[in-house]
């Protein structure tokens, strides 16, 4: 029994995320990259290309890998996931109880991202530690999927917990306590305790990209533990 990883990236990102963590996956182990396209160089992928990719795996264990909103995005794919793994991520972004604060916060970074979504991104990039990584694609001129960046942000406003119907038990979070994006308070809101793990690393929201072997090792020893 071998594994089939799907990976879907963060808001804002793109399949790059995931350039250190695919060679650690098992070279007897597939993987399919999911693309939402925020970037007009990169091809969006399509719900065909996840089911064709699925349908061909179909005598393997299929595993999820999200980053961030990629946790959500997983979810909302119609496929029955043996399990599913989140880095950094949440299903509701602004918590079960927002305050008017973080209601005001989030308008405004909203307001920022459809004044200047290049502006908005690099800030994103910097605060995560992973400006190196994305630096060509946000200073492409014209690259920015800008729509399509702005609605799924917007988006990110709308309650998801639901959607940890569909996978019941078989989830867990990696988080770290540096996360700016997605902080500590948001983790333990939208979670049970026993279906998180905090990591000992300074990580930014680049968890994923910046720690892909502690990751990597993370998965494997909760996929032995589980015995999947």
């Amino acid at each position: 029994m071998n594994y089939a990883f799907v990976l879907m990236h963060g808001w804002g990102s793109s399949g790059d995320y995931w350039q250190n963590l695919t060679p650690l996956l098992g070279e007897n182990n597939d993987y399919f990259v999911y693309e939402l396209g925020y970037f007009n160089n990169i091809n969006q992928t399509s719900t065909q290309d996840l089911q064709n990719f699925i349908d061909s795996h179909q005598d393997d264990k299929i595993i999820g890998i999200g980053h961030s909103v990629g946790f959500i995005k997983l979810l909302e794919q119609n496929v029955n996931f043996d399990y599913v793994f989140g880095l950094q991520s949440f299903t509701n972004f602004l918590g079960s109880r927002p305050s008017q604060l973080i209601q005001d916060n989030f308008n405004g970074f909203v307001n920022q991202c459809i004044a200047d979504p290049v502006l908005t991104l690099t800030q994103l990039y910097e605060n995560s530690r992973i400006y190196e990584y994305f630096a060509d694609y946000v200073n492409l001129e014209g690259n920015i999927n800008a729509q399509l960046v702005v609605d799924d942000l917007k988006d990110l406003a709308i309650d998801k917990s639901h959607l940890l119907n569909k996978i019941k038990e078989n989830y867990c979070i990696f988080a770290t306590h540096d996360d700016q994006a997605v902080p500590t308070f948001v983790v333990k809101d939208n979670f049970p305790e026993n279906h998180v793990n905090f990591l000992d690393v300074e990580a930014g929201h680049g968890l994923g990209i910046l720690y892909a072997d502690l990751v990597a090792r993370e998965i494997f020893d909760m996929l032995e533990k589980m015995k999947i």
